[in-house]
């Protein structure tokens, strides 16, 4: 009887083993890929963003604006901003623990009888905002939460006049 030996018999098929240092080559490119994806999305959102933003007809401007937490458990926090026709700023709160807001869900909606702004937020309304009597309003039906706009001279740090022309 014959013995055959997978090394030695000439129609066998043989097991192909990637060398370790291919491996070991894949695998830092994988992780550097990896690593880049994850730089690419950090910049895009980390930073202050303006989210949704629009100018009602007494002259005033607001802006949704939401800044990375740098935590994963809370990762944004949101806030409405908002600025007079004469120059003085307001803000109020919307969420510290907040989910990421893509520009392209944000929509604002405009009643010229109501003088009433409405940001939609993934085509649902979110919040309103009363531009004669500067009154902010956030929530659904059933759970609203009025406001007044609490107004500081001074610009927010996230602001540019660049904004004015996008």
């Amino acid at each position: 009887m014959q013995a055959w030996s997978r090394r030695s018999s000439p129609g066998s098929r043989l097991a192909v083993r990637a060398s370790p240092i291919g491996f070991r080559v894949a695998l830092i490119l994988l992780s550097l890929a990896l690593v880049l994806f994850v730089a690419i999305r950090l910049a895009r959102i980390a930073g202050t963003r303006v989210i949704a933003s629009g100018r009602v007809p007494n002259g005033g401007e607001f802006f949704v604006v939401q800044r990375f937490n740098w935590n994963l458990g809370e990762p944004f926090t949101t806030a409405f901003h908002y600025r007079t026709a004469d120059g003085a700023w307001g803000w109020c709160y919307y969420s510290h623990e907040d989910g990421l807001w893509s520009p392209a869900d944000a929509r604002v909606l405009f009643d010229e009888k109501t003088k009433r702004a409405t940001v939609l937020r993934n085509g649902r309304p979110d919040i309103f905002f009363d531009w004669e009597t500067q009154t902010y309003t956030r929530g659904s039906r059933t759970n609203l939460a009025n406001e007044s706009l609490r107004l500081d001279n001074s610009a927010p740090g996230w602001w540019s006049p660049s904004l004015l022309n996008p």
